[in-house]
């Protein structure tokens, strides 16, 4: 019997939502079980009104919605979303990721629910350096090359199972360590720099790291949008969502709120 949820943790920009939300029944809504909506955001109570609307306006049971009226981190909605899901299988996106082709995915389900791997995902950066070079020397992971790299992952595109990811710490946050920190992931690491910060879901990567070995896991391309994507579309650049090849793209800063 299938079970696959996505989590969407929601800032709150109506306009993105509308969007958001005609693609994916439009695309892929058959493709998961339940989408978990992490609503959190301050913005006025008609608008709010509206969005719960265009959440529940179906009434087809496909959306579960939560409604928080303020921000909270994004790494505190993913948790929310985990701990809220029912389902075994777990895909992380949000709402400035867009999925244009049908079958993606269902595909990506499809690998980790054959036990083939246990995570599908884009790798990512967006931290110190001296993260990504410890975990280069641990694991050999690779900071260069076409489109994103390094040690951790995107917390968009990304599946595994829902008991993996409970597995970590549950802090799906932004932190930071300071000079003398351990960062246990890294085999106890101990910080150099005064300090070290690194953005959502990184911490989680890296424990991941430590759990999972690099022939469980499957890379998939972000798509991610770029400053100099017109240049790169004119180029025909590997790894835009002008390549011919993408399902999906992710626009990237417009999950910031309204």
């Amino acid at each position: 019997m299938r079970s696959r949820a996505a989590i969407l943790p929601y800032p709150g920009d109506p306009f993105l939502l509308h969007y958001w939300l005609e693609l994916f029944y439009r695309v892929w809504a058959d493709e998961i079980d339940k989408l978990y909506v992490i609503c959190n955001t301050p913005v006025e109570e008609k608008v709010v009104e509206y969005i719960e609307y265009l959440c529940t306006e179906g009434m087809d049971n496909k959306i579960d919605y939560t409604y928080i009226d303020h921000h909270i981190q994004h790494g505190d909605a993913i948790r929310i979303g985990l701990e809220k899901a029912i389902e075994d299988y777990v895909m992380l996106i949000e709402d400035d990721a867009y999925i244009f082709k049908p079958g993606i995915v269902d595909d990506c389900f499809k690998k980790i629910e054959s036990g083939d791997f246990d995570i599908v995902g884009s790798k990512r950066g967006s931290c110190h350096e001296e993260i990504l070079n410890r975990a280069k020397q641990i694991w050999g992971i690779p900071t260069d090359g076409l489109g994103d790299q390094g040690c951790n992952f995107w917390p968009c595109y990304f599946f595994s199972t829902r008991s993996t990811l409970l597995q970590t710490d549950r802090d799906y946050n932004s932190r930071a360590w300071v000079q003398g920190d351990i960062i246990a992931p890294l085999q106890d690491y101990v910080v150099v720099a005064p300090v070290v910060a690194a953005d959502t879901f990184v911490n989680t990567s890296l424990q991941l790291r430590a759990m999972i070995p690099e022939r469980r896991i499957l890379y998939v391309a972000q798509y991610h949008a770029h400053p100099d994507d017109l240049k790169h579309f004119e180029q025909k650049s590997e790894y835009t969502p002008f390549d011919g090849k993408a399902s999906w793209t992710h626009i990237g800063s417009l999950s910031s709120g309204v």
